[in-house]
């Protein structure tokens, strides 16, 4: 079974949702369950932890880890993934991103400076 460590887990989302990662982490150490986090990403603009918790698991322990993650999760669709400020769920790109306006307009600017041929 996959474990992703807390350090692995940023590394497949941006550093804005680090914060976001590390209060995951923290509250399912702080939580007493034995849990396995086996996939870390960004989907529809939002960050996405997969778990799994031992055969002996209780649906009381589900429901406590998906309340966790849930949490987390609406957190990201506030937080811009790329710095950590205040954003929203964006679709400029035909991809959802959490982005604050500074990033979103930073990525606009790239996105012009682009020659398609």
């Amino acid at each position: 079974m996959v474990n992703i460590t807390r350090q692995g887990a940023k590394t497949f989302v941006g550093d804005g949702w680090h914060r976001l990662i590390d209060e995951a982490y923290d509250t399912i150490e702080n939580s007493g369950l034995l849990v396995s986090v086996v996939q870390v990403k960004e989907k529809f603009g939002t960050l996405r932890i997969y778990f799994s918790l031992p055969t002996d698991a209780t649906q009381e322990d589900y429901k406590k880890v998906h309340s966790i993650l849930d949490t987390v999760s609406e957190k990201s669709a506030k937080t811009c993934e790329y710095c950590g400020k205040p954003g929203e769920l964006d679709w400029t790109f035909a991809w959802a991103k959490c982005r604050c306006p500074e990033c979103r307009d930073l990525q606009m600017k790239r996105m012009k400076n682009i020659n398609v041929k």
